[in-house]
């Protein structure tokens, strides 16, 4: 990966992941925390989450960031045959 002039975000809500000291890391959390799963950030943040609902923890999403910056949590429909994205966590 190519190295990257390190620069302080202001104003933004994830300024402590993209200043964070694994900002260029993929985190793991322990089984059974309720966290998501897996974390994926480059230089300037998170880009992807991978996890379980919280109010259904059969549900897998992928939470990604739209061009606003809020967070949108992808995951099948009950039925199998589409994709749900909404900004409230399965």
């Amino acid at each position: 990966m190519a190295s990257n002039a390190f620069t302080v975000v202001t104003n933004d809500a994830r300024a402590a992941k993209i200043t964070g000291m694994q900002r260029h890391e993929m985190q793991e959390a322990q089984p059974g925390t309720g966290n998501e799963t897996k974390v994926i950030v480059d230089e300037v943040g998170v880009v992807c989450i991978i996890g379980r609902g919280e109010t259904n923890p059969l549900i897998t999403y992928k939470a990604l960031y739209n061009a606003g910056g809020t967070l949108c949590y992808v995951y099948p429909n009950a039925a199998g045959n589409g994709v749900l994205c909404s900004t409230v966590k399965p």
